[in-house]
């Protein structure tokens, strides 16, 4: 027999996750329809292979984060205007905010757009040293107010409780690394309410991705603790 521990057993306060569904811009949703558009129309083909199908897809997620890493031309980006409408309303309150995102991409605009914050920024192509450093100065320096990281290079293994508040750009596939990523918040040490923003454009495929996890989260529930 095998048990997991649930965080209940370690007295920590509550773990909020809100979905914040958003509005795609003009601009954003017409690039956002035509990537669609040729990926049905690929997937029409008998000899399309899965690599290649699964490489488009990921275009459907660039383009609802960041139409940036697609297009020359000037596509705002509605997920990093809210986000930084967020991380106002938060660091107002004097409190600090982490924010995720599969991509790096749209965490170096952010980090361009939310100087003010003395931003650190920490992606697979930092060396882990530097790495090191920000996640230091993040935790002990009260005027660095915003963490940017990528889920695969900090998802795991590392401490942010010096903020109570996360925001996820776009999701993982895989509901147990979402899970890690949300709880580098949420940790023992943790003495607030964590409050977490899961950034959802309508009508797109993060409300399939946001599905999936949701399922496999209500499987592992059933298998593992017999919910």
């Amino acid at each position: 027999n095998s048990l997991r521990r649930s965080k209940d057993l370690l007295n920590l306060p509550p773990k909020m996750i809100v979905r914040q569904i958003i509005d795609m811009n003009d601009a954003q949703a017409k690039l956002y329809e035509g990537i669609k558009t040729n990926v049905l129309e690929d997937i029409d083909r008998v000899n399309i292979s899965t690599k290649s199908l699964l490489g488009k897809i990921v275009r459907l997620r660039q383009a609802s984060t960041c139409p940036s890493m697609l297009t020359t031309k000037n596509v705002e980006s509605s997920k990093i205007e809210y986000a930084c409408e967020l991380v106002d309303k938060i660091c107002s309150d004097n409190e600090k905010v982490v924010i995720f995102s599969v991509f790096k991409e749209p965490l170096g605009v952010l980090q361009e757009k939310l100087k003010k914050y003395n931003p650190v920024l920490c992606t697979g192509d930092i060396p882990d040293l530097e790495v090191s450093k920000n996640i230091d100065k993040f935790q002990k320096d009260d005027s660095c107010k915003v963490f940017l990281g990528t889920i695969s290079k900090c998802g795991t293994g590392i401490t942010l409780t010096s903020a109570s508040y996360e925001i996820f750009l776009d999701s993982s596939w895989t509901e147990g690394v979402e899970t890690q990523a949300e709880d580098r918040c949420y940790r023992i040490g943790t003495n607030k309410t964590v409050i977490i923003y899961k950034l959802v454009c309508a009508n797109t495929i993060d409300e399939h991705v946001q599905e999936i996890l949701e399922n496999k989260k209500l499987l592992a529930d059933y298998i593992v603790d017999d919910k």
